[in-house]
């Protein structure tokens, strides 16, 4: 995790700060990396994991804080956890 402007802490020293981008920039980037992949979870269990993530307290913006996924992508993948062990 590194720190940016104003003491703001990111996941990812690499990646752009995800503050930074739309939610429709973010969800552009998502469905992409997901027509990747094969093992998604269904509707019902990703809608109930971002609702959980939505109250996390690790959650900023789009990101998650401990493991620097875009938690829309994160929650979407059958085999993924959450690593607070929410879901």
């Amino acid at each position: 995790m590194t720190t940016g402007t104003a003491g703001a802490t990111r996941p990812c020293r690499r990646c752009p700060s995800s503050e930074d981008r739309s939610l429709e920039a973010v969800r552009a980037a998502v469905r992409e990396q997901l027509s990747w992949e094969v093992d998604l979870a269904s509707d019902a269990d990703r809608d109930a994991r971002l609702d959980l993530c939505r109250r996390c307290p690790d959650l900023a913006a789009h990101t998650c804080r401990r493991c620097g996924c875009y938690v829309e992508f994160r929650a979407s993948l059958l085999d993924k956890r959450c690593p607070r062990g929410s879901w």
